[in-house]
C-alpha cells in the first residue's frame, strides 16, 4: 500500500493563496492558518460529504536547496494518520517515507507549536519516495517522512488536517476511494 494518493478534487484552494508568505527565509517555517480562508467552499462541502471535517491547516515553507528532518507529525501519544497536501513554488522536490528500525524519543516543536517526533537517518530505512507532487494529495503522516527541496525556489505546502485518532490508513484510503486518481 502506498503512502500517498493523488486526489481528484478540483478547485481545492482559493486562487489568491499565492500572495501569502512570500518573504524569503533560510530555514523551514510552519504557519498555522485558518482553513476556511484557504479552501474553496465546494472543497469543504466535498470533504463533509465524505464525513471528513477539517480541523487545522498549516503552511510549510521550505527554503531552496533544503531537506526537512525525518519525523512523524505529533508525538508518541498523539499522531494524526493523514493529511491532504497541496504543494506549489518548487518544481523539483521529493517526499520520502521510511520504516522505523529504532524508536525515537526526540520530540520537538515547530514555530506553530505543533509537536513532531524526529528520527536520525540511522534509525529508519527509506521505503518510498515521490517527486514533484502537484494538486491535492492524500499523504500518510503517522510514519516517518521527510521532504527534500532541490529547487532554487521556495517550496510551499498547504496541509489540511482532520481529527483521526481512531482512523487507520487503510480506512482513510477506503473513505476517499472515489476521489483517488
Amino acid at each position: 500500500m502506498k503512502n500517498f494518493y493523488k486526489l481528484k478534487i478540483k478547485n481545492f484552494l482559493k486562487s489568491n493563496t499565492d500572495k501569502f508568505f512570500l518573504e524569503n527565509s533560510l530555514s523551514w517555517q510552519t504557519y498555522s492558518v485558518n482553513y476556511q480562508e484557504w479552501l474553496e467552499p465546494e472543497t469543504i462541502y466535498t470533504l463533509n460529504s465524505l464525513s471528513v471535517f477539517p480541523d487545522k491547516a498549516y503552511i510549510f515553507k521550505a527554503p531552496p536547496m533544503s531537506i526537512l528532518p525525518i519525523h512523524i507529525d505529533g508525538n508518541q501519544n498523539s499522531s494524526r494518520v493523514w493529511a491532504i497536501n497541496i504543494v506549489w513554488g518548487s518544481n523539483n522536490h521529493n517526499m520520502h517515507w521510511y520504516k522505523i528500525i529504532r524508536k525515537s524519543n526526540i520530540v520537538l516543536h515547530t514555530q506553530a507549536s505543533t509537536p513532531y517526533l524526529m528520527f536520525n537517518k540511522d534509525d529508519v530505512e527509506e521505503v518510498e519516495n515521490v517527486s514533484n507532487l502537484v494538486g491535492p494529495t492524500l499523504v500518510r503522516i503517522n510514519v516517518p517522512h521527510s521532504v527534500s527541496n532541490y529547487d532554487n525556489k521556495i517550496r510551499y505546502c498547504f496541509s489540511l488536517r482532520c481529527l483521526s485518532k481512531n482512523d487507520t490508513w487503510e480506512k482513510i484510503i477506503d473513505q476517499f476511494k472515489f476521489f483517488i486518481d
